[in-house]
């Protein structure tokens, strides 16, 4: 299986500095073997007793190592970078893929599992793409440069060698691939007793006063003993192969190395030098051999990750013919009927238009479905499937498109979102809006006293902490209002402040939307805004659901 074609453009943009970090890689791995050849020869031309040779080969291996160290530096800076680059990089791409997303994924994955998504399981994908590739190449390069010295030293000495390395290799390939499958076996298993454990704890009034804490722990104690446990257990058996093996390659094989070449020596077929090196080879073949294996797993394991995230990189099926929209003339709204995943019914039988200017109080009980119509209207709910139909200037809404239907029709939420920033940011979002847009917005919302005494550059805390609800209502209520959209739906939006103040609001948002010819839809046990309109023997237009 492969990578998503959006998982390759996000890494794309990297692709130099993997070429480079690859390179600089490639270049202290010749440093590190041509120290070691240089030894070969300074200690071969000992024997031979000519001081000279011995010399220029020692200067060589001082250069060597020189080199060889500073190309190790650089490679772990480009490498460390690297990891770290690309990890931001998927994270903030991730992220934009999931501020783009329509409401309808936003209504199937919670804020929560977004976040595990994006921050967790994108983790592991990050690093294969970057630094695991690149030490993949390495290893595998390594591997062969340290295999095309030993065939240039002894044929048959890189033969046995090689053997021996092949079945290691291949043992290690074949644990590390089921250590893999156990260990996701094994994760499932503790998502799962984690799940029980949060289960239990919720419960725990109860588990108290019935006594019941043997009976709860015994259940956990079950559950591990038959499931977790024995996927531990399991994975304890290869990794006891994994360790058996890695001694064959640190210990034994080297042992057997100087054996065999000192054979090879007495036979005038090696020298010390060389079997000084090869030993020193072998000895570098242990990480390639071991670590091959487990990035081949590691890349198993972030094709698995792109599983978890297809949610997130998935296109869109919307399609739409319109990117533009005039200003509202007529808007209408019909429903047969709109049905929950519960199977519940709302909007039956429902039918209404709402024209330029107009306010419209949407009315019924608890639970009829008051802030789902407006949601529906919003967009933030899915109506495929459903007999809910809504156009805008006679073109069907869905047809629309998203951001240009915002530029017309927005929502005051019944609960307001504030973000960590000041509390104009919070109300203009950093639009360009003039010095008198706002105050005006400021002083229809009533918020003249927060500004002058905090400033209206106050940072505001994370979810309004350190508002009142009131005051957050009305930074919300500020933020659509100086947008001046053609339709604007107000949820509850002065339920949590005084009578008084409600009032005031009231009346100062109507002549707002008076002035600017905007529509109202109104859904809210608050009077005042009614009551306002009345005391000014306006129309009042009311829709029944």
């Amino acid at each position: 299986m492969k990578f998503n074609s959006k998982i390759n453009n996000i890494f794309r943009k990297l692709k130099k500095k993997k070429i480079i970090t690859i390179m600089i890689a490639e270049i202290m791995i010749i440093c590190k073997i041509a120290v070691l050849i240089s030894i070969q020869m300074a200690v071969d031309s000992i024997s031979l007793n000519n001081i000279d040779v011995t010399r220029k080969y020692l200067l060589y291996t001082g250069i060597f190592l020189v080199l060889f160290f500073v190309s190790n530096c650089i490679m772990q800076l480009f490498f460390r970078n690297l990891q770290y680059t690309s990890q931001y990089v998927l994270l903030r791409q991730l992220f934009d893929f999931v501020l783009k997303k329509d409401c309808t994924y936003h209504e199937k994955y919670t804020p929560a599992i977004s976040l595990s998504m994006i921050k967790d399981d994108s983790k592991i994908i990050a690093d294969w793409k970057s630094i695991g590739i690149i030490t993949l190449y390495g290893n595998i390069f390594s591997v062969l440069i340290v295999f095309a010295t030993m065939i240039y030293y002894d044929v048959y000495m890189a033969l046995f060698i090689g053997i021996v390395i092949m079945f290691c290799f291949f043992v290690t390939l074949l644990v590390s691939k089921k250590i893999g499958s156990m260990t996701y076996d094994l994760q499932r298993s503790y998502s799962i007793l984690s799940d029980k454990m949060l289960d239990f704890l919720y419960g725990i009034k109860d588990i108290k006063q019935y006594c019941k804490e043997k009976f709860f722990s015994e259940k956990i104690n079950e559950f591990i003993e038959k499931d977790t446990y024995q996927h531990s257990k399991k994975i304890s058996i290869y990794y006891s192969i994994f360790a058996a093996i890695y001694s064959l390659l640190s210990v034994i094989l080297p042992v057997l190395v100087i054996l065999v070449g000192l054979l090879f020596i007495l036979k005038g077929k090696y020298t010390l030098g060389k079997l000084m090196t090869t030993y020193a080879l072998v000895c570098n073949l242990q990480e390639p051999i071991i670590e091959i294996p487990n990035f081949f797993n590691q890349y198993r394991q972030a094709i698995a990750m792109q599983e978890k995230i297809l949610p997130i990189l998935n296109e869109n099926l919307e399609e739409y013919k319109l990117t533009e929209i005039d200003k509202m003339k007529l808007f209408k709204f019909s429903s047969e009927g709109f049905t929950y995943k519960n199977g519940k019914k709302i909007l039956q039988n429902l039918k209404f238009i709402v024209q330029r200017g107009e306010i419209i109080f949407i009315k019924g009980e608890s639970g009829k479905g008051k802030s789902s119509l407006l949601n529906i209207v919003s967009r933030f709910s899915n109506i495929e499937k459903q007999t809910v139909k809504m156009e805008y200037n006679a073109q069907n809404v869905e047809m629309i498109e998203r951001k240009a239907y915002y530029e017309h029709v927005l929502q005051v939420l019944q609960n307001p979102y504030i973000f960590q920033d000041t509390i104009i940011n919070n109300i203009t979002l950093e639009d360009p809006y003039c010095e008198n847009e706002i105050k005006e917005v400021i002083s229809v919302t009533c918020l003249e006293k927060l500004i002058d005494e905090k400033g209206k550059d106050y940072l505001l805390e994370k979810n309004g902490e350190n508002l009142s609800g009131g005051q957050k209502q009305r930074i919300s209520l500020a933020r659509a209002l100086i947008r001046k959209p053609d339709i604007l739906m107000l949820d509850e939006p002065i339920s949590g402040l005084n009578s008084e103040l409600a009032d005031l609001i009231s009346e100062n948002v109507i002549r707002f939307c008076q002035k600017y010819n905007i529509a109202l839809l109104i859904a809210s046990h608050n009077n005042s805004f009614e009551r306002y309109l009345k005391s000014k023997r306006e129309k009042i237009k009311v829709v029944e659901v």
